[in-house]
């Protein structure tokens, strides 16, 4: 599974209007890539270990080689945020609630094809590239 776009940190504040405030939005019930848990394809994820922290960094950064990440079985374990459909459209965002969901400003669609987000609708695309997050 992965997801539209990377929240690179949130405080335990946002988290709570995240839940409470922003249109319901909430995490993922589980961790994924769980340290020694099965990636597939007889590969075990790393869990936090100085090469997924490096790998993480480096796309964070956007600093890491197009060729350094071949899939996602290297990621650390993380969370999604489960947004409901429409519930944060441009739009709405701009109308009142971005300041209680301030966190939104720093969502981000890192460069790298091989973490594999999904893509996004091309109405949404447009505004992305309009930078109407």
């Amino acid at each position: 599974m992965s997801g539209h776009f990377i929240l690179w940190n949130i405080n335990q504040s946002e988290i709570h209007d995240m839940k409470n405030v922003c249109n319901n939005i909430n995490w993922s019930d589980d961790l994924v890539h769980i340290a020694g848990n099965a990636a597939g394809g007889g590969a075990i994820y790393p869990g936090w270990t100085p090469a997924s922290i490096a790998t993480i960094s480096g796309i964070e950064k956007g600093t890491l080689a197009d060729n350094a990440l071949l899939n996602r079985d290297g990621l650390p374990p993380h969370r999604y945020l489960l947004i409901p459909g429409g519930a944060l459209s441009y739009d709405k965002r701009n109308k009142g609630n971005v300041w209680e969901c301030h966190w939104l400003t720093r969502v981000v669609r890192p460069k790298y094809t091989n973490i594999n987000l999904k893509e996004l609708t091309p109405k949404a695309r447009a505004y992305w590239n309009e930078g109407k997050k």
